[in-house]
């Protein structure tokens, strides 16, 4: 998938603690508001549902995730980001990017079952990295001085 630059983020001037507060608010909003576009279970689970059914018409229920994932790339370039956090806000964004391509290969999966069944491994891969830069932020976070 593509990689965005620090040119395709907004970032401010300011590494106080407000601007920090402003941005942890914003981003969890971001974030929460994206998942609403998803279904209840989890992605992975629809794939392997689908997957186990040989009903290929179930993976469009992963539509809405990819949705989900459009409206959150869009929401997080478009959020000021404090100057401090623009490099985890960058792998941030490049790793909900690639997700989504993952997503969008799983949906696919009718017409290619073996490349879909291999991006699988690629999702845990983002996932662990998601987690691993959840860690970063919250070590930023406590560097400023923020719960």
């Amino acid at each position: 998938p593509p990689i965005l630059t620090q040119k395709d983020i907004i970032i401010g001037h300011d590494n106080s603690q407000k601007a920090f507060q402003q941005y942890k608010l914003a981003f969890g909003k971001i974030f929460t508001d994206s998942f609403r576009h998803r279904a209840t279970k989890q992605d992975v689970e629809i794939f392997a549902e689908a997957m186990d059914a040989q009903d290929y018409e179930r993976l469009k229920a992963l539509n809405p995730y990819l949705a989900g994932y459009d409206l959150e790339i869009t929401q997080l370039k478009n959020l000021l980001v404090p100057p401090q956090l623009a490099p985890l806000h960058l792998e941030y964004i490049n790793l909900v990017i690639a997700q989504k391509e993952v997503i969008r290969k799983l949906r696919d999966a009718g017409a290619d079952v073996v490349g879909a069944t291999v991006t699988i491994a690629q999702y845990g891969t983002i996932q662990q990295r998601v987690s691993g830069l959840g860690q970063k932020f919250e070590d930023e976070y406590q560097k400023i001085g923020l719960p």
